[in-house]
């Protein structure tokens, strides 16, 4: 587009909390970014939303956007969505003044409004030692033992950060920086940050808050935002510690000096007029922020803490957007009363999120959003989860069906066909699975599973570590199925497969790979292949005797299965052996339970009785002979 063209803009929103200065914003906007080039002709759409126009716009005209040189060519458009941003520079419109700066050959800075897209993850998250998280929220908990499968909002909590206290209408003039002014200085910083140019930006920050430090009193508030900044670049580059520190004193701040009142009042303004935040809440992001830094540390009570604090900041309000972060953040604090194993206080939390999703649902433009459909079926998901966990097994059935049924709904209305709509379909198929094993269905069970082993298969592939990982945790139950309907060469067959795929994903010494090994040699017994069962359970005896040590009660369940082993394979004296170690550990544990205990002793006598029977079939031919 030439500085002689046309470029339409979609800049400015109305609903009932635009101020009488938004308009004004709106043309010390326009005037910032095109500097001294505007286009000959600005087309400016005025969207009322929700039937709101507090500031009587319906007879817009070119005197409205006085001090452009530049025709104005204003309309009204009306909208019935129902939001909380009375100012926004729509993508459209910052590709249109990009275009035009650059052609123009001018510095051009297109992305003032949005805060940078943090990294989206796609890692696997170690939890403790039974089991594992991801972004989608895929739990693998001990096997034999069932997994179970949760979807976490996280990165949503993350992306939506966007709309909080960072987006601002600043922009950074070079021509206008002075280097001892901290507020310039902030300017160029924020500049640098929002085109994501990270170290470049902190140095800025932190030259700002020093020379605002010399005059505390009068700084207050930069000093304030300054940390807010800080805080939010040392959380883009991962390192949560420094982000914690700058956002916990940042929040102090905001309980000593009552920067939420001063920040909404617009009462923080740089020299010039033009840095301010818009109809935006910082306590709400450091609340927010910081319960995803201690959540992401573990460090569960704070992360508690700081979600429910940006909890309350924005529980009242009627917002749509709010509706959905309430709902995000009442989710999170389940996941995590979750895998405290508070379960009863996961469910409420899980519930009131629910209940507020379905509120948003009811605003027509947000009802019919397919997208959004799977994220209601993700919470319904997340509280069926929490049932099965607290054994409310029939609850969570009809949570997860109907999970299901909403997520194979909007898969077909998005076509979407996705990997991660693929996750999350066999996540919920893995939940009905587990929970029909839990009630001993285990032909529906299998049937459940079978759908989700085919989708990580057939349809994703098993690309990614995470992938293989929780398609080896679904056959690694499966193989549980099978082998209570006592069908041991399928049970083989699935613990097999699962043992290759976690020796390549976790390596063998991984207590998880441990687990499954275990299970693969003893259905290799039951198939009555002797010879490679010894051989199984020899390579898991090294390998649990150095991971968890040579007294642990795993090790001398090893150590009988071996002697079982030995036995058939008429080796009594080494089954012996095997057997009297095990009991020897088993009688110094004492946690040992005495069905084991007693399990031992009776495979040692039997054991034993071999031996003498052998002895005396031994010296019966010797006499014959």
């Amino acid at each position: 587009m030439s500085s002689q063209g046309s470029s339409v803009l979609e800049v400015f929103q109305l609903n009932k909390n635009s101020k009488e200065d938004d308009l004004e914003q709106c043309i010390a906007w326009l005037r910032d970014v095109f500097h001294d080039n505007l286009p000959k002709t600005i087309s400016v759409v005025v969207k009322r939303l929700g039937g709101y126009d507090p500031l009587n716009t319906t007879n817009l005209s070119k005197t409205t956007f006085k001090g452009l040189n530049t025709t104005v060519n204003a309309s009204l458009m009306n909208n019935t969505l129902v939001g909380n941003q009375s100012f926004n520079a729509r993508k459209s419109a910052n590709e249109s003044i990009a275009k035009h700066n650059n052609e123009s050959q001018k510095d051009a800075h297109s992305d003032y409004f949005d805060k940078p897209q943090q990294e989206k993850k796609e890692s696997q998250i170690a939890q403790n030692n039974s089991k594992s998280v991801s972004d989608t929220g895929n739990i693998q908990e001990k096997a034999p033992q069932i997994s179970s499968n949760l979807q976490s909002p996280t990165k949503q909590l993350q992306n939506n950060q966007s709309n909080t206290s960072l987006t601002s209408n600043s922009s950074y003039i070079s021509k206008n920086y002075d280097e001892n002014d901290p507020i310039s200085v902030a300017d160029k910083a924020k500049h640098c940050y929002l085109n994501q140019n990270y170290n470049e930006a902190l140095e800025l920050y932190q030259k700002s808050q020093n020379l605002a430090l010399h005059d505390e009193e009068n700084n207050i508030k930069l000093i304030f935002s300054n940390k807010v900044y800080i805080g939010s670049i040392y959380t883009n580059v991962k390192q949560r510690q420094k982000a914690i520190e700058e956002l916990k004193s940042a929040y102090e701040m905001t309980k000593r000096l009552n920067i939420k009142e001063i920040i909404e009042t617009n009462e923080w303004n740089s020299k010039d007029g033009t840095q301010k935040f818009i109809n935006s809440n910082p306590v709400y992001f450091i609340n927010l922020t910081l319960g995803n830094l201690y959540n992401e540390e573990k460090d569960f009570q704070n992360a508690i803490f700081y979600f429910e604090e940006a909890y309350k900041e924005i529980q009242h309000s009627q917002n749509v957007l709010d509706y959905k972060n309430q709902s995000q953040i009442l989710d999170s604090l389940g996941l995590i009363y979750y895998f405290s194993n508070n379960i009863p206080t996961a469910i409420e939390k899980f519930k009131h999120s629910l209940q507020i999703f379905e509120e948003l649902l009811k605003v027509p433009e947000y009802g019919n959003d397919p997208s959004l459909k799977t994220s209601y079926a993700n919470r319904i998901n997340n509280l069926g989860e929490a049932y099965r966990r607290n054994k409310q097994i029939d609850e969570a059935i009809v949570h997860f069906k109907n999970s299901l049924k909403l997520k194979l709904e909007a898969q077909k209305e998005n076509n979407d066909y996705s990997v991660q709509i693929q996750k999350q379909i066999a996540n919920t198929y893995n939940n009905l699975g587990m929970s029909y094993y839990t009630l001993k269905q285990y032909d529906e069970a299998i049937e459940y599973l079978n759908h989700a082993i085919e989708i990580y298969e057939n349809k994703i592939g098993r690309v990614e570590a995470i992938d293989q990982l929780s398609c080896a945790n679904i056959l690694n139950q499966r193989g549980d199925c099978y082998r209570f309907k006592l069908d041991v060469i399928k049970s083989c067959e699935d613990y097999k497969k699962s043992f290759k795929l976690k020796v390549d994903c976790l390596g063998e010494e991984h207590k998880s790979t441990i687990l499954t090994h275990n299970n693969y040699a003893q259905s290799v017994f039951g198939t009555k292949n002797f010879q490679k069962s010894k051989q199984l359970f020899l390579d898991l005896l090294k390998i649990q005797k150095k991971v968890l040590g040579e007294k642990d009660p795993s090790v001398a369940q090893t150590l009988n299965n071996l002697g079982t082993v030995t036995s058939e394979l008429r080796e009594y004296e080494l089954a012996e052996m095997y057997i009297k170690e095990a009991l020897e550990i088993f009688q110094n544990q004492p946690e040992t339970t005495s069905t084991n205990l007693e399990r031992v002793k009776k495979n040692l006598q039997a054991v034993q009785h071999k031996i003498q029977r052998n002895s005396q079939e031994k010296l019966t031919l010797k006499n014959q002979q």
